[in-house]
């Protein structure tokens, strides 16, 4: 987009459909993007130009070459026979793992500690006949840090670990790196993280890093399978809401804004279903009725960001459990795992990720199978996979239980109010700045005295699901008004801005 914007043919303005998908979905999956007038390719997709024409219309046709897509429910492969199944998923991913690691430099890999990662090293030292360098990140916090874990896999592996931190001093100070590097609005702060694993591989010499992005998603690995297979009951009766009364109690418990029943059954509508990522995610979505103000907030509230997503039309015939892998994979990995903390940030560090779950014979072989491979009871995720890790892992490294990589979302607290306590942290004056009133009131889009409480609510102590959703949405608004300083007027903070000097 820097390219663009650039070359002057277009207009630096911000897309407000935009910035409702960077708070329905935490992510900006596309084609719409934060920009009017620049779009982004949809995963599988292509431009053919014809030149000639005389609009853009007839001169450009955007061709599909792959999507993902399911048998229709009740033609999935049931497996009689366990393993021949897991033979089966151990030889595509060894070859996608195979396929990765031909390279004419030297091949490392990212390591968290969780069966993904540690699979794909334990394959790559197959195929290299040697342990490759791992990188592994270690978050400050110690409620979220994973280090011990990858240390113990590298360990058993023989590789050579090199660990980089991150945490809040490093989120303050190099946050504005990552807007400009994805160049939206980044909600998830473990992406720091991850541009900082990238850096420090280009550091150590090396420019291609496998990873273990994609199992998650097309394996049913994260938190809200589970939540969906323990709830969904509450949404299959005709005609009784009860799952969205359940969902509306719990807000108003935890004294969050709530959406109108319409809201809900449109998006119903658009997803085929009841839908396990829009629980989770929903803690996004809060956010636009508790910061957004004006005219921003009419045009968030008046679209559904779902109708942008061009969403298969055979959804409807696929098991409902394959549709919340669709919807996971179609806005996830496009719009946040391989963009804010996938490809674009590693290629802002020269570096080249490589992700062997998403090859497309593995994501066939992982599509066709009924989903008890992928959930098997209501603990067990990722089930195949981790019949073929027992294989290559010790068990207990092959079942741990995945952990949600994070890193701290409450750095951007009342500097003031923090300040005084004995824990005190320096505040980058870039904090204060973008999110002060005369700021907020310059972009336009957020509410100055919603900002300000949610920033006071941060320095207290305290936890819990009320705070989670307040941190999440604290950080859109920072990010939002980083990246508008950053790539639209730069009149928002003393923070070097990508628009050209007059």
């Amino acid at each position: 987009m820097k390219g663009l914007l650039a070359s002057g043919l277009v207009e630096r303005r911000a897309d407000l459909q935009g910035l409702n998908h960077i708070f329905t979905f935490m992510a900006m999956p596309g084609p719409t993007t934060v920009f009017q007038g620049i779009k982004c390719l949809a995963p599988g997709r292509y431009l053919h130009f014809k030149l000639g024409q005389t609009t853009v219309e007839q001169a450009t046709t955007q061709k599909t070459y792959w999507q993902i897509t399911y048998p229709d429910r009740g033609h999935e492969d049931y497996g009689t026979d366990e393993k021949k199944l897991v033979d089966g998923f151990e030889e595509v991913l060894f070859k996608a793992v195979q396929r990765r690691v031909w390279a004419d430099v030297p091949v490392v890999s990212y390591l968290s500690g969780g069966v993904d990662s540690s699979l794909v090293v334990a394959m790559a030292n197959k195929v290299m006949g040697r342990p490759i360098p791992t990188f592994t990140i270690s978050v400050t916090d110690k409620k979220l840090n994973e280090k011990s874990e990858a240390l113990q896999v590298a360990k058993h592996l023989g590789c050579d670990p090199v660990v980089v931190d991150c945490g809040h001093d490093e989120l303050r100070a190099g946050y504005p790196e990552l807007i400009a590097a994805a160049e939206f609005p980044v909600i998830d702060t473990s992406c720091l993280g991850l541009l900082h694993l990238a850096r420090s591989v280009h550091q150590q010499g090396y420019k291609v890093a496998l990873t273990g992005e994609g199992a998650d998603e097309w394996l049913a690995g994260y938190s809200w399978f589970k939540i969906r297979k323990l709830v969904g009951w509450m949404d299959k009766i005709p005609g009784l809401p009860l799952g969205f009364a359940v969902r509306q109690l719990f807000q108003m418990v935890n004294g969050q804004p709530r959406f109108p029943y319409t809201s809900y059954r449109n998006t119903m509508r658009h997803m085929g279903g009841s839908n396990g990522w829009l629980d989770v995610y929903g803690l996004v979505s809060t956010n636009k009725l508790r910061f957004f103000t004006g005219a921003a907030r009419d045009a968030l509230l008046a679209r559904s960001p779902l109708e942008d997503l061009e969403i298969s039309p055979d959804l409807y015939r696929w098991h409902p459990f394959n549709r919340q892998m669709y919807f996971g994979g179609r806005v996830m990995l496009p719009g946040h795992l391989l963009a804010s903390k996938g490809d674009r940030i590693a290629m802002h560090s020269s570096v080249e990720t490589r992700y062997a779950f998403l090859d497309e014979d593995v994501i066939a072989y992982m599509a066709k199978i009924h989903p008890r491979w992928k959930l098997r009871g209501v603990m067990n995720d990722k089930y195949i996979e981790r019949k073929v890790a027992e294989r290559w892992l010790p068990k207990e490294i092959a079942w741990r239980r995945k952990k949600m990589f994070r890193a701290p979302m409450d750095s951007w607290a009342d500097t003031g109010a923090a300040g005084r306590g004995p824990n005190a942290r320096p505040a980058e004056s870039w904090i204060d700045q973008v999110l002060s009133p005369e700021s907020i009131r310059k972009a336009g889009y957020f509410d100055p005295n919603a900002v300000e409480s949610a920033r006071q609510k941060l320095a207290k102590p305290g936890g819990g699901f009320a705070r989670t959703s307040v941190e999440m949405g604290l950080t859109g608004v920072l990010a939002t008004q980083l990246w508008h300083h950053l790539y639209l007027d730069g009149q928002l903070c003393s923070l070097e801005s990508k628009v050209a000097k007059p």
